[in-house]
């Protein structure tokens, strides 16, 4: 009979408890530079501190933190499984279901990610995300595949220090992002799609006792409402068309590290074709004010603009490009967005989950608006 391991949570990570402390602590110094370790800590003038500083002080804190659950609470929250790692983390499946997980198992010393399927996933639905795997795991933006076992559900990735950017390396990243998005462009051929079938694609139905929650309903109705408008604006320009690409889809910093002088992409499950720029305007709208706190208006303006540029001299994509074609794509990118995290969160059972989610659309929204349509203007 197997080992059992026993992992307790702590903050966003669960921690192996047979691993010493203090061997956690190196491991988590020396092997994962940074990790999505903790909270930053509630003293602004100490995260201002140089990064090595900071990420002593925020592993000490969930060291301590690690200390007091696994020697004087009750061990709630804890995962009991055979496969072994140091730390994991616990992801939906797929960021569609919160009924069922992929725990992804980090193994400091072999150097390896296992990623590992609840018993209610189905072989079919690991299928998807290796057939994913195998669609890119020969470009040079993704780590190595090991192994996959279907029988135990689960598949080995390699693993290089997770060297995920910090928040002062946004020029550092975007310049890599740039070359991430050109491989996926050069490697998969850009489609052509009928603007209809993403229309009805986005056609959302929500539960009616959901809309006449006291709670909800506002938001819902708000939301609902912003979607369709996108779906009138893109029923009623003359273009019959859209361009696809091949897209990451969730290109946050957490989902890929820096190797030398290469990106690395990981997570690939939620790869598939999306509008032409889909993976541009996420990163620019959602991942560097959420992820890097970055949102110079002057210089951001710039660097979308040059990084389209970059995409239309290095790859086939459209032959000429206006404002009115920009306008398109970042409609076509908001709806696509939309109608993802839209369904995702309408899984969501807590009241309290749900309405913190739908705060987050209604603020993803806001800055649509206001930044969006401003990357539009400086397109002639």
């Amino acid at each position: 009979m197997k080992k059992q391991n026993s992992y307790i949570l702590i903050t966003n990570l669960y921690f192996n408890l047979d691993i010493k402390i203090c061997t956690i602590a190196k491991m988590l110094f020396f092997e994962a530079n940074p990790m999505n370790l903790d909270d930053k800590i509630p003293l602004p003038i100490i995260n201002r501190l140089p990064s090595g500083i900071t990420k002593f002080i925020r592993i000490f804190r969930l060291c301590n933190k690690l200390f007091l659950k696994k020697y004087f609470s009750k061990k709630e929250e804890v995962l009991t499984l055979e496969m072994f790692g140091h730390v994991l983390l616990k992801r939906q499946l797929n960021n569609i279901s919160i009924n069922k997980s992929v725990y992804k198992l980090f193994d400091f010393n072999k150097k390896e990610i296992t990623s590992l399927y609840e018993s209610n996933v189905l072989v079919e639905e690991m299928e998807q995300d290796v057939e994913k795997l195998n669609a890119v795991k020969s470009l040079n933006i993704t780590p190595k595949l090991i192994e996959i076992n279907y029988d135990e559900k689960y598949y080995v990735e390699e693993y290089l220090n997770l060297k995920h950017p910090i928040e002062n390396q946004w020029p550092k990243t975007l310049k890599f992002v740039k070359y991430f998005i050109r491989e996926l462009y050069n490697s998969f051929e850009i489609r052509t799609v009928y603007k209809e079938k993403l229309l009805q694609k986005t056609n959302i139905e929500v539960n009616e006792k959901l809309m006449k929650n006291i709670l909800f309903s506002r938001d819902l109705e708000e939301i609902i409402t912003y979607i369709n408008d996108k779906k009138y604006y893109l029923k009623d320009i003359k273009e019959d068309y859209i361009k696809y690409a091949q897209s990451h889809g969730d290109l946050n910093r957490s989902n890929f590290f820096l190797d030398e002088n290469r990106i690395i992409g990981i997570d690939w499950e939620l790869l598939k074709y999306r509008p032409l720029y889909y993976d541009v305007f996420y990163f620019f709208l959602i991942v560097n004010r959420k992820d890097f706190n970055f949102f110079n208006k002057e210089k951001s303006d710039i660097e979308i603009k040059e990084l389209i540029n970059f995409l239309q001299d290095q790859c086939e994509l459209e032959k000429s490009l206006n404002k009115e074609k920009i306008e398109m794509y970042l409609n076509c990118f908001i709806l696509e967005y939309l109608d993802w995290k839209f369904r995702v969160y309408l899984t969501y059972k807590n009241s309290k989950d749900f309405k913190r989610r739908l705060s987050e659309i209604q603020k993803d929204i806001y800055y649509f608006e206001k930044f969006g349509r401003e990357f539009v203007d400086i397109f002639k």
